[in-house]
C-alpha cells in the first residue's frame, strides 16, 4: 500500500493529521518527502522551490509535508528505503550505493568537463531515454529528476600545483575513480570521509584535497590550505529525486505530468544555490589569502588523457559484464559536444 495521502476534499479527516497543517488539509494529494539533509541545505533549499512550483501549477491539489535532516531516510540507503514505502518521494544518492548502480557511479568520467550542471543533467536524460541498463539502475522506484555538481579542483595545503609534475607524491583525498587518475598522474591520492579531511590538512597527513569551492567555507579548508588550483575534475548528473512506485501510480496523470516536466526546474534550482554557495566559497578563500591557480593548456591536456585512460578502462570493464559501457561513454561525448554547441560553447 503507498502512504501517499490522497486526501480528496471532504474526506481529509481519513487520512490527514494535525500535524500536516492547514495547506495541506486543503489538498487532494499530500506527498511526504524525505530527506537526508537539514532544511537550509542548498539541496532542501531546491527541494522547497520545486514543492512551490509544483503547488502552484496544481492549483492547490498537491502539498507536500518534508521530513528533513534524516528523519525517514539515510543517505546511503534511500533508494532501498523508498521503496520499502518509509515516504512517498525521497532524495536519493545512488552514487553511495555500496554495490551495483556501475553506469550511474562511471558517468562522470565520460562526459565533457565544460558542460555546466544543468547541461550534464539534460546529458543524463538523453543516456536515459536510450539505455535500459541505466534505467534498470532505477527500477525499484520512479525516477522524478537527477542534479549535477560543477566540477571539483585540487586544494593544496604547502604545495600550489601549476603543472603535473607538481602532483607527484602529493597525498590528496579524492573519490572513486578520481583516486585512480591522480595517481596515474604520480599522486598519492586515497578516499577518505569528508569530516576527516580538516583535521588531516591541519595535521599534514593529507598534502590537499579535491573538492569544490564551497568546502572553503563550507568546511573551513580555506583555513588549512593555501593553493586552489582550478584542474577540473567532473561530476556528472545522477537521479536524485523518486518516488515510491506505489504512491506514483496512486497519482492522476494531470499530476504525474506536473512533477515530471518540472524535473529540469529542479536542477536548476541545484545549480542556482548550488553557485551561490560557490561564490561565498571563493570570496572566503580571498579573504583567507588563498591563492587560486588557473593550469595552462598543457597541464589540462594532460590530466584530460589520465582521465580518458582510466575511464576508457572503466567503460571496457562494464563491457565484460554485459553492459553497454563503451557504447555509453561513446554517446556521452558526441552528446557532449552537441549540448555544448547548442548553447554557443562548442
Amino acid at each position: 500500500m503507498p502512504i501517499l495521502e490522497l486526501t480528496r476534499r471532504g474526506f481529509a479527516a481519513l487520512a490527514l493529521t494535525a500535524a500536516m497543517g492547514t495547506a495541506a488539509s486543503a489538498a487532494d494529494y499530500t506527498i511526504r518527502y524525505a530527506s537526508p539533509y537539514p532544511p537550509n541545505h542548498i539541496f532542501s533549499q531546491a527541494d522547497q522551490e520545486y514543492f512551490k512550483k509544483v503547488e502552484e501549477e496544481s492549483g492547490g491539489r498537491v502539498a507536500f509535508q518534508p521530513y528533513w535532516a534524516g528523519t525517514l531516510i539515510s543517505d546511503r540507503e534511500g533508494m532501498d528505503q523508498l521503496a520499502s514505502g518509509v515516504a512517498d518521494m525521497a532524495f536519493i544518492a545512488p552514487i553511495y550505493s555500496r554495490t551495483g548502480k556501475d553506469i550511474t557511479k562511471s558517468m562522470s568520467g565520460w562526459l565533457d568537463p565544460r558542460l555546466n550542471p544543468v547541461q550534464k543533467v539534460e546529458l543524463f536524460w538523453r543516456i536515459w531515454d536510450k539505455y535500459e541498463a541505466l534505467r534498470d539502475e532505477y527500477d525499484s522506484i520512479h525516477l522524478i529528476a537527477a542534479h549535477a555538481g560543477d566540477n571539483m579542483h585540487i586544494q593544496t595545503a604547502d604545495r600550489a600545483v601549476r603543472s603535473v609534475a607538481d602532483l607527484d607524491g602529493l597525498r590528496l583525498k579524492a573519490t572513486g575513480e578520481s583516486v585512480t587518475v591522480l595517481n596515474e598522474l604520480g599522486a598519492a591520492a586515497v578516499a577518505m570521509p569528508m569530516g576527516e579531511v580538516y583535521v588531516a590538512l591541519q595535521k599534514g597527513i593529507l598534502d590537499g584535497t579535491v573538492a569544490p569551492y564551497e568546502t572553503l567555507i563550507g568546511f573551513k579548508f580555506a583555513e588549512v590550505i593555501n593553493y586552489y588550483t582550478t584542474i577540473p575534475m567532473p561530476r556528472s548528473a545522477y537521479g536524485s529525486r523518486a518516488m515510491n512506485i506505489d504512491s506514483w501510480n496512486a497519482l492522476p496523470e494531470d499530476i504525474q505530468a506536473i512533477l515530471t516536466e518540472n524535473r529540469i526546474y529542479w536542477a536548476e534550482q541545484v545549480d542556482k544555490f548550488a553557485a551561490a554557495q560557490d561564490e561565498e566559497g571563493k570570496a572566503y578563500g580571498m579573504e583567507q589569502g588563498v591563492e587560486f591557480i588557473e593550469p595552462d593548456q598543457e597541464t589540462l591536456d594532460a590530466v584530460l588523457a589520465a582521465q580518458n585512460k582510466v575511464w576508457s578502462a572503466r567503460a571496457e570493464e562494464l563491457d565484460a559484464k554485459g553492459l553497454p559501457g563503451t557504447e555509453i561513454m561513446n554517446d556521452m561525448a558526441k552528446w557532449s559536444k552537441e549540448i555544448l554547441a547548442a548553447d554557443g560553447e562548442g
